[in-house]
């Protein structure tokens, strides 16, 4: 599971924004998509799980549909 941050969702869209250019504009404009596609499915992830109700426990940092056993009150 991976968990998208806020702050690597906005350095890759400044990167998306000023794009690729100089001698190796290819190798990063590949590096950017890759990086694109990683955390578009990261996302659509999370919003899967969100869908279904769950979510993380802001003290215990478990998920609502946990295993183990949490004395957090969700």
């Amino acid at each position: 599971m991976t968990t998208v941050k806020t702050e690597d969702a906005e350095r890759l869209m400044k990167r998306c924004q000023i794009g690729a250019g100089g001698r190796n504009a290819l190798d990063v404009a590949h590096g950017i998509m890759a990086d694109c596609y990683s955390t578009i499915g990261a996302l659509l992830q999370e919003r899967e799980r969100l869908l279904r109700g769950e979510f993380i426990c802001k003290q215990c940092l478990l998920r609502k549909d946990s295993e183990r056993s949490t004395d957090c009150s969700f």
